[in-house]
């Protein structure tokens, strides 16, 4: 008799055919689970299905309600699934992991959260950073500490996970697929003919939202700064977002000769990362940054700021602060000097999805998983219990209880 395949449910506020990066690992996460039937709960999208299955992935799509312009999603419907063995919740913030939260819960299963953040959110408005740390103590908080286990993407997030309840941690990179990144010198030439520069010009490259903490300003302002303007430099700039136009006159204002791509399908990225002579990320806050695995892995040089998991990616030598246009400068006018960094074999596709088949099989085969969770709280409960009768009989005030050595905070 063949055995029934156990049910994974990913819950992730954005996924295919989104193109940013938690939707890319969200991707490569469910492709690696192919011995298990994965569902992928994330919110609608214009021109997507409500529902649709691609071999061993079923991907609902829910409808959300929009708050504070597109910076908060909530569901405006319930997610009518049926129980599955084991939930998988992507970053503290996203609201469809509390969703995940109580679903693991109702369904008495183990969660897995991943968290792509080791930092809380910066924000240049101070009341959505202030916002933002409230959430991340409260409801961030309880999606973090009641997880059996948080894996995290780079080292600098494992600190941030055990400041916010963390019981159990665990680190996988995000994974590159070198294969994709093969291209040939013609493609690469015909990409530069095609952008306006010349054989002995020099090409920079950057990938990313057109947010103001993406930093596109910096380099901007670096390039400006640079000898007669950064004479024969070609600044090339793919992402959308709403500081575009604003990017567009700063880069005109300052005499530097910058070309904005918009948004391009991640397949067809990888003769830009060919074609460049440098690519840099000025990003003032990162997990751990797929753009930059992804142009070593062109075998492009970078330059990247060094924030969150970069500095585990990059020597010193390619790395200059957060918000200094002056270091940038310096490091592109010593492009030569530059060393070409080869990717690390723990961030390739295999490795990454290794670890997760590893992971997510040893917690669905440990029986006593789920089990210990909920010991946990009833140990959390008997204890209260015990504690506030002997302060009855006292006659005392009940002290508050913060923390328990289970590392779980009472609420």
């Amino acid at each position: 008799m063949k055995a029934k395949r156990q049910k994974i449910l990913i819950t992730t506020d954005f996924a295919a055919p989104h193109r940013n990066g938690v939707a890319q690992v969200v991707t490569q996460i469910a492709n690696s689970l192919s011995d298990y039937d994965v569902t992928i709960l994330t919110y609608a999208q214009p021109g997507a299905p409500e529902r649709e299955t691609n071999g061993h992935i079923t991907t609902v799509r829910i409808a959300a309600r929009r708050l504070l312009g597109d910076t908060l999603r909530v569901p405006r419907e319930s997610a009518k699934l049926p129980k599955h063995d084991l939930v998988i919740t992507n970053t503290r913030f996203f609201t469809l992991s509390a969703v995940g939260m109580s679903l693991a819960k109702k369904w008495h299963v183990p969660r897995i959260h991943l968290e792509h953040g080791n930092r809380h959110v910066p924000h240049h408005n101070p009341i959505v950073r202030f916002g933002a740390w409230g959430y991340d103590h409260s409801i961030g908080r309880a999606v973090i500490s009641r997880a059996n286990i948080v894996v995290c993407i780079a080292r600098a997030g494992l600190p941030f996970a055990r400041k916010l309840g963390a019981r159990k941690v665990a680190l996988i990179p995000n994974g590159i697929d070198a294969q994709k990144f093969k291209v040939a010198p013609t493609a690469a030439a015909l990409c530069r003919q095609e952008l306006g520069i010349k054989a002995n010009g020099r090409m920079v490259l950057s990938v990313g939202r057109l947010v103001k903490e993406k930093g596109v300003q910096d380099l901007i302002t670096a390039l400006s700064d640079m000898p007669q303007k950064a004479e024969g430099w070609t600044l090339v700039i793919i992402g959308a977002g709403p500081m575009r136009e604003r990017f567009e006159t700063q880069a005109a204002r300052s005499g530097v000769r910058a070309l904005f791509l918009g948004e391009i399908p991640p397949e067809q990225l990888p003769p830009y990362y060919k074609a460049a002579d440098v690519f840099v990320n000025p990003s003032w806050a990162e997990g751990l940054p797929t753009t930059v695995l992804e142009a070593l892995t062109s075998g492009t040089k970078v330059i990247a700021t060094a924030v969150g998991g970069t500095a585990e990616i990059l020597p010193r030598a390619s790395l200059v602060r957060a918000k200094a246009p002056s270091e940038l400068r310096k490091s592109l006018e010593e492009l030569n000097k530059l060393p070409a960094v080869p990717l690390q074999e723990r961030f390739t596709l295999s490795a990454m999805r290794a670890s997760w088949r590893t992971l997510v099989a040893s917690v669905l085969n440990s029986e006593q998983t789920p089990k210990l969770a909920r010991n946990n709280e009833d140990a959390v409960t008997g204890a209260l219990k015990t504690r506030l009768k002997s302060n009855l009989k006292a006659r005392k005030p009940v002290p508050a209880i913060r923390k328990y050595k289970s590392g779980r905070a009472l609420r």
